[in-house]
């Protein structure tokens, strides 16, 4: 399970809900589940995610992108991008705390 770090992310709070979201900013998002990803396309209220897999201690892009529509109340905060793992396509996030 992925729990936020307010030390190292900024989490939203109800007014910064409607912030401006960007191509390319990393996020955590909340639906059933926690993912990370990075936002690949903004429309009106919602935002696009392509989402990124945990892979054990390590996260991986996965084969086929998963990419899905979430309102801006399932953004729970950004994120900094994760670092390079190695050279096999891993990643790590140095941001969050995970359990």
């Amino acid at each position: 399970m992925i729990k936020p770090n307010p030390a190292a992310s900024m989490p939203l709070d109800n007014a910064e809900h409607m912030q401006t979201f960007k191509e390319n900013h990393w996020v955590l998002v909340k639906y059933e589940k926690t993912y990370l990803g990075t936002v690949t396309a903004v429309v009106g209220s919602e935002v696009e995610v392509s989402v990124i897999e945990q892979a054990g201690k390590v996260w991986k892009w996965p084969v086929k992108a998963d990419k899905i529509f979430y309102t801006r109340h399932n953004v729970v905060q950004l994120t900094d991008p994760p670092e390079l793992a190695g050279t096999r396509g891993q990643y790590r996030f140095r941001s969050l705390n995970h359990k």
